[in-house]
């Protein structure tokens, strides 16, 4: 396979004609954000001062959706974002840490260079799970 070879799908070949990864990446967090604040379990579906335009200001949707006092920031919590952190740098040592086997994957087409993996998932989820437990 040389380097010059093309599939037949690319993700931002033609976003208008073929908008699928596109989508997906941005499309879909937005619309899942529409639906947690204007489709609430508060106020519901949708937020009473969607249903008056001529009245409508930020403050009042604000106030209605259910936005945090402090903002965007209001959305972040600092204990669960150094869980994920530290789920990362755990499963992180257990590639290292843990036995398994290590094949080669396919020829890359730039170059045909194969990269390694590692295969010790089953081994990862239980120490994952026992750390979970324990908790």
């Amino acid at each position: 396979m040389s380097a010059s070879y093309r599939h037949s799908f690319e993700a931002t070949a033609n976003v208008t004609s073929r908008p699928g990864a596109f989508v997906i990446t941005f499309g879909l967090p937005l619309l899942m954000y529409t639906f947690t604040f204007f489709c609430n379990d508060t106020t519901g579906c949708p937020v009473p001062s969607l249903l008056s335009p001529s009245t409508l200001t930020l403050k009042k949707l604000k106030e209605d959706a259910g936005w945090p006092v402090n903002g965007i920031w209001g959305l972040c919590n600092w204990e669960v974002f150094l869980k994920v952190c530290g789920y990362y740098v755990w499963s992180i040592a257990l590639y290292f840490i843990l036995p398994g086997d290590v094949r080669e994957g396919q020829p890359l087409a730039l170059g045909g260079a194969r990269l390694k993996y590692k295969f010790n998932s089953k081994i990862h989820v239980r120490a994952v799970l026992a750390i979970a437990k324990s908790s």
